[in-house]
This record gives structure tokens, sequence and C-alpha cells, in this order.
């Protein structure tokens, strides 16, 4: 078949949501691959339309298919990986409707298109970028070998791309290599060369996940205005609701390779019906209305691909999963008012294969035949009614008219004893012989079926006590006082020092023992490098760092030499932010756990292995475990190994660093449940440090802001977040997504200019006046009168202390100004 050849294939199940605009069409999409545990099918009959001009977003945990997915699109999937089936139908400015999947991979069509069509931007831009060539040298050559460009005109292009995407001073900028770049910055250039030949299709794999929340906003507002000059189309994956919520115009939520729902963005956050979608949405902390409260959870883990749940993939984690039906037969998609959604109970009082509560399941004993039957049947009925809810013309079938079987003979308790039968595998149910018993008209159809309390997946939206008073009253566990850090930049053949980087400047705050204070701030502020060196892994240039265990026990150990520190680092531990990197690979978790009790001397044999099992058991883990490597397990359950090597020395203060930065949704509110449930059990006080405004709102009794190694800001979370009185605090909290797609355009939102300042060469007085809305020329860039940090808060209320020459005349939006509380 010529590689250009136009085809016709048969009628997609998402024509149902309108087609007519549709760029491009995924239709039963399968990609698998082949590992020693079996075949992992990644994709698993993914449907999916991107309409012309629009953004539709993926969404999903990792492990759902999502990114393998994008690279199935442009044939990227690396062996053992093979697109098995399915179609990707392509709307060809140039070669008409094309099936992409029928072109080599490697063939020149499929270079042109991936050139000039289909761009992607990934989600790494540092990897993704060369360190040995400098950015004007690669998007020139990329110009002259995809447009033709001449040497001269390839770098002019190279120029007024970088301008375009929004890189500050482009003609000096296009000589810097990728390093030399911050992060927002190589992201910027890898969508300047995504852009290079006008696509029709822009693919952008997680292109914010790893960026602060300034930068991400700023990505996010250059998207939409590429998009609205260009009238691309975007192809966006995300696991950040936040991000769909502001950007999106229709969401695919993916589970185990499929799309389980489909909707335009308003209609998902308003009336999700799939239960994988709505503990997504639950489980995201929403900002003004998180503080203090236990955040929904979703239970267990995406299964791996090699070993999938019988009947509905989500079943083994959805909190509403009915014996017998979503363990047997797999849910058919429904499309109804351009909706579309994969389970069986999406509207279980009208839809034709709900089971009624007060019918027993059916036996497990049941024939394969009897299973067989019974699926065609529910397809069928689906297929049906889908069809005359497109046409407006179902009429929903009432359990009284539904032709189910049920068996009530069989040898269920001796299949049981030997291990073959019981209640979890078998067919729904069999032919009613009587009607179900009647109800009462206040009660709901559900109501009498039995939901699993051991494993619900939702936490009671109930305020947990913080005792944030007694708190504020007891005495500092540890206070910093004008504490400063630089690192000498060296240079030259001896490698003498030319300079310093100004990585903390006079930080001063206060730790109270039992309480969580936050420490936020964009990448490059300061933040880890004032935790690491309050754990002392690090030795501060010059200040305090005052530590009181007990009443009458004070001492600065800013400067204790190593052989002095034993007992100190016993009492404050680090959590690191990555779970993958920070863990040793060649280490069971019995040697990673164990080895702090090692290390001080503490505890060997038997006595370390009750200590780790304990442990284990303490943040979530099977003892049973102990002797497996990280490798073996999840992002989630790796920051839990991370939790328990970190506590197992009974520590006082821990310093969390980006705890669960890296990590998915939902894995993310286990995470901090778990951190708030061991610090009510073990009387821990914590530094949670986040670039995550909401995380931190959910969990932070106080919060501090950190800007170009200063602290500008700090007060009790609540008085930061709806009373912020520096600009900068305003800042990130307008950049903060928005939490449904109501609120787009609805707050006014700050954008900073440009990125942080050099350290090396901090702005004179204020810091922060080079990217200040509100800086006054003569009186916020004064070198001999720089803002310190101050009191602005009434004598009667809680103390909060600001470092801006403006606090009194400003008057800063707080969140209050974009979410209804």
């Amino acid at each position: 078949m010529p590689e250009h050849t136009t085809l016709t294939g048969p009628e997609p199940r998402s024509a149902l949501l309108g087609e007519d605009d549709t760029i491009l069409e995924i239709s039963g999409l399968r990609t698998q691959f082949t590992t020693r545990d079996g075949v992992v099918r990644a994709v698993d009959g993914v449907d999916l339309r991107v309409p012309a001009g629009k953004t539709v977003c993926v969404v999903g945990e990792s492990g759902c298919g999502k990114s393998v997915t994008a690279r199935s699109v442009l044939g990227l999937v690396e062996p053992p990986g093979k697109v098995t089936d399915g179609h990707l139908w392509w709307r060809s400015p140039t070669l008409g409707r094309v099936d992409l999947n029928a072109l080599d991979p490697k063939g020149s069509t499929m270079r042109r298109i991936r050139a000039r069509e289909i761009s992607m931007v990934f989600q790494e831009p540092i990897a993704s970028l060369s360190p040995m060539y400098t950015v004007g040298a690669q998007l020139v050559e990329m110009l002259r070998e995809h447009k033709g460009l001449s040497k001269e005109a390839a770098r002019d292009a190279s120029i007024a791309l970088l301008e375009r995407v929004g890189i500050p001073r482009p003609a000096s900028r296009v000589d810097n290599y990728p390093w030399q770049m911050s992060g927002g910055m190589c992201q910027r250039i890898m969508i300047a060369m995504a852009l290079a030949c006008e696509p029709a299709l822009l693919i952008a794999d997680e292109p914010t996940t790893a960026l602060d929340v300034t930068i991400q906003a700023r990505i996010l507002d250059l998207f939409s205005k590429l998009q609205a000059e260009t009238g691309m189309s975007l192809l966006f994956i995300t696991h950040d609701l936040g991000v769909v919520a502001e950007i999106a115009d229709e969401v695919a939520v993916m589970y185990l390779g499929r799309v389980v729902e489909q909707a335009p963005v308003e209609e998902l956050f308003a009336n999700p019906k799939h239960p994988y979608t709505r503990a997504l949405l639950r489980s995201v902390p929403r900002l003004g209305r998180a503080h203090g409260r236990k955040l929904a959870t979703i239970r267990g883990q995406v299964p791996h691909g090699a070993h999938r749940p019988s009947g509905c993939s989500f079943r083994t984690r959805c909190e509403v999963a009915i014996e017998g039906l979503c363990d047997v037969i797999e849910p058919v998609a429904l499309t109804t008012a351009g909706h579309l959604v994969e389970c069986h109970r999406w509207d279980e009082d009208t839809l034709p294969q709900a089971v009624e509560a007060g019918l027993p399941p059916f036996d497990a004993n049941a024939t394969a035949e009897q299973v067989r039957t019974l699926q065609e049947d529910v397809r069928a009925a689906s297929e049906v009614a889908t069809a005359d809810l497109a046409a407006g013309t179902w009429t929903p079938v009432t359990v009284a008219d539904a032709d189910v079987p049920t068996a009530t003979d069989g040898p269920t308790a001796d299949a049981e004893q030997a291990g073959t039968g019981g209640p979890v595998a078998g067919p729904v149910r069999a032919r009613a012989t009587e009607p179900a018993p009647a109800r009462a008209a206040d009660e709901h159809p559900r109501a009498r079926v039995t939901e699993p309390t051991a494993t619900a997946t939702h936490t009671p939206d109930v305020a947990a006590p913080s005792g944030i008073d007694a708190t504020r009253r007891a005495a500092p566990l540890l206070e910093v006082r004008d504490l400063s850090m630089r690192f000498p930049v060296k240079s030259g053949w001896f490698g003498r020092q030319q300079a310093s980087v100004h990585a903390l400047t006079g930080v001063n705050l206060t730790i109270r023992p039992g309480e969580t204070l936050g420490l936020v701030g964009e990448s490059g502020c300061g933040k880890t490098t004032l935790g690491r060196c309050i754990v002392r892994s690090e030795t501060p240039s010059e200040g305090q760092i005052w530590y009181s265990p007990h009443e009458r026990d004070r001492q600065d150990v800013a400067l204790l030499p190593e052989r002095r520190l034993r007992d100190y680092q016993r009492d404050v531990r680090m959590i690191f932010q990555d779970p993958f990197s920070s863990l040793n690979p060649r280490m069971t978790l019995r040697q990673i756990i164990g080895d702090p009790l090692i290390a001080h001397r503490i505890a060997k044999g038997s006595e370390l292995e009750d200590r780790v099992a304990q442990m284990m058991r303490r943040v979530g883990l099977a003892p049973e475990y102990m002797d497996r490597y990280p490798h073996a397990f999840s992002g989630g359950q790796r920051q839990r190994v991370n939790i328990a090597r970190a506590l197992i020395l009974q520590p006082r203060l821990v310093v969390a660093d980006e705890a669960v930065s890296a990590l998915d949704v939902s894995v993310r509110a286990q995470i901090l449940n778990l951190l708030r449930d061991l610090q009510e059990e073990l009387d821990l006080t914590y530094l949670f440090i986040s670039h995550d405004l909401s995380v931190v709102e959910s969990i932070c009794d106080r919060v501090a802001v950190m800007y170009l190694g200063k602290v500008v800001e700090l007060a009790d979370t609540e008085d930061v977040f709806l009373d912020p009185r520096h600009p900068y605090s305003e800042a990130l909290l307008s950049a903060v997504p928005a939490t449904s797609p109501e609120q787009r355009g609805g707050a006014r939102r700050i954008r900073l200019s440009d990125d942080l300042p050099d350290p090396v060469d901090p702005p004179p007085g204020c810091y922060f006046q080079t990217r200040c809305r509100y800086a006054v020329e003569g009186l916020c860039d004064r070198a001999d009168a720089p803002p310190t940090l101050d009191l602005v808060s009434p004598a009667d209320r809680a103390p909060h202390l600001s470092a801006c020459l403006r606090h009194e005349e400003l008057n800063l939006a707080g969140i209050r100004e974009r979410t209804p509380l």
C-alpha cells in the first residue's frame, strides 16, 4: 500500500461526539510491549478525536497510557513496543485523510508529517535539547532541514521564533547553550522548535509538570496565544486537573490504556460520570477549601499492564463496583449529548445493564456459555441504547423488563472450599424468577447495595484539629537567625573564586513544636538550600540555627563540626523530592530503612528487623516486602519508603523537600494524609517545602514565602492566602490554575516578567523590584534602604510579617477574589 494512500474505515464510536471538524481521529488504537512479565497492553483500544483549532486534554495517573498514545500517533514507539491494531486518521493539509498507522514510521511521508504537520513537545526540556550546541544552532539546523532556508535566513527566523515564544533578549539568547537557561526558558525553546514549521497539531506531553506555578502560567498563556494566532489544534497530556480546567475544550480521561470518559470540559467538571473521573476530581486540593482537611484518595494503585483485572479495569479501586458484574463484564462505551463514558453504573437509574439492588449476583459456577450470552446481551442493549440516546428516543428499561437470569442452585460452598468458586468471579446474575422487593419511595435504587467499608476511597471532608493556638504559644523548637549561604563561583586556570552565588541572605524564621511550616517560592529562591542548612547537610556561611529540644537545652547548631552533629541529625531528618533517584537501587527496603539505625548505632540484628517492620506497617507498607528492591515499587510506595527511612530514628523535626511534587494527584493525596496522620501519632514537626500552593494550604499551619534567598512574607496560612501583604505572594496565588472551567478569566491574573534575577548579582534595594508591578523608582531600588521583614498585623491578630516598603498602601488580591469560599 503506498504511504500516502487515503483510506476509508468503519465509523468509530466517537463519531457520536461530532466529527465534522475532526483533524485527528484515533480509532481502536492498541500498543503493546513484550516484557519478561508478559505482554503489557499499554494502549488497549483507545478511541479519541481532536477537533480543528481546539485543545483536547488527556488526563490520568502515570501508567494509564497517555504518553504511549501520543508517541503512537507519531510512530515514535521504540522496541519492544509495537502498535498492533487501530486507525490513526489524520486530516492532512496536503495528503487528505491518511491513516498514520498504515505509514512506515521511518518513511519519507511520515517524516514529512512529523516535521511539518504534527509536532511534539516533550516533558523534560533539558533532556530534549543537546547541551553541546547553542540554542540557535539547533534551531538553524532544523529550519534549514525542513524549510530549506539559508544559514542567515534560518538564524533570523530563529531569533523571531524566540521572540514569539517570549524569550527576553532573543538576539543574544540565541547564542546561549541550554544549560545557561532556566527550565522555563528551555521549555519555551522546545515550543519554538515545535512551532517552526507551523504544524496543524501540536502534541504536548506534560510540558508544565516540572515547572514552577509562575512559569507554568506563562507557558499556558503562550499555548493559548499561539493557538489563537495560528488556529492549530492542541493535544495536551497532563495529570494536573487545574491545567485541564484552565485550557481544555474537551477532556479525555484514560485508565489502564483506555479512554473511560470524554466530554467537553465544562460538562466533565460539572457532571463527571465515571467513578475514576469523580475520584480524580475529589483528590485535588482546592484553594480556599482544603485548609486543615484530609484529602479524598483513590485506594490502591494502577495495576501492572501485564496483569489487568478481569471485567472493568478500574473495579479493583472503585468504590461502587458490583460483585458479579464489574469483575466479569467489560463495560461498553455509551455516548449521549457529547458525553462518552465506559461504566456499568454511569447512570444507574436508567442504564439498561445496571444491576438493581436486592437481586443476588450470579453464581460463580455458571458456565462460560452463560457468561458469553449475557455479555452479548449487554453489549447489544448498550448499542441500541446508544443509538436511541443519540436520537432522543430511548425509554429506560426497568428491572421488571430486564431479561437477566439468576442461578440459585450449584455447589457454591463446595466450590469455595475447593478454591474454585466464590462471589468474586462470575457473571452478573441469572433470570429473575421473582420481582425485586419493593422499596420505599425515598430510597435510592442503590441503597441496599453493600459497599466495601474497609477499602472506601473517600475520606470524610471533616476539618482536622490543628491545635494552632497552643502551638503559637509554645516556645520555638528551632530558630533561624540572619542565616546566609553563599556558594563560590570559580573560573580561570587555577580555579580562583571570582564571585559568589547568594543562595540565602539574612533569613529569619521560627518553627514551633507540632506545627507544619510551609516554605514556598519559585525554583532558585533558596528553599532547598535552607532545608539542607537546617538538617546540616550544608554548612551556612553566616547566622545561627538555634535548636531547643528541651526547655533548658538550647544550642546553636549552625557551625557545629561534623563529629558533634550526631544527636542533632538524629532529631532532624529529611524527606527528599525524587522517590526514584533518592533510593539506592542495590539495597533492599530492609537495608534502606534500617541504615540510619546502624549508622547511629541504635539497633542491629533482630531488633533492627523488628523496628523496620514496625515502621513499614506505620507508613502503609507490608513488612513482607522488606527484602525487595526499590524497582519493584510504584512512586507512591517509594515515597513511603523515604518517609519510613526519615522517621525510623523517631525525629522531632522533619524537613519534607517537595515530597509530593513528583507524584500523581491521587497518590499525592495519600501521602499528604499519611504525613498528617503520622504528625498526630508521633508528635512531629514539619518544614514542608513546595511550589504547589494548593498542597501547602491543605497541610500547613503557617507559610513563609521566599524570593531570591530572602523570606519576604511569613504568616498563618489563611492570612497569606486570603490577605497577602507582599506583591510576590499575590503573584504566586494569581498564577495557580483554576479549579473549574467557570473560573477562567474571572480573576485578576498577574504574570511575572522574565525569570529570577541572577543570584550572583542581585538587584539593589528590594530584590523583587525588577519584576514587581508596584515598584516605585527611587524607593524600591535604593541599595541603602532595602526592605526588612517587619510586623504588619495589628497587635490583637496573629503575627503577619512582610518585607515590602509599600505594604500599607497596597490592596493586594488573595484567593477570595478568585475562589468562592
